[in-house]
């Protein structure tokens, strides 16, 4: 008996767990637009809807995990 009331609550936590939803960009949304909300940080320079400012701060970004462009010469 126990085991099938086991067997019932793993199955019935399997099925909450496939009925998320997901969230983030839309397909057809781009990657620029996506963050129009209070949680976006505005001191990066970069505005939601803004592609040149987009591509700017993420070429920034990159930049600041190169190790190359960060290490001293000797």
């Amino acid at each position: 008996m126990k085991l099938i009331t086991l067997a019932i609550a793993a199955a019935a936590f399997m099925v909450a767990g496939c009925s998320q939803q997901a969230t983030g960009a839309k397909a057809d949304q781009a990657s620029s637009a996506t963050a129009n909300n209070n949680y976006v940080d505005g001191s990066s320079g970069w505005t939601s809807g803004d592609k040149a400012s987009w591509d700017k701060a993420l070429k920034n970004r990159a930049q600041g995990q190169n190790d190359y462009v960060r290490s001293k010469s000797l």
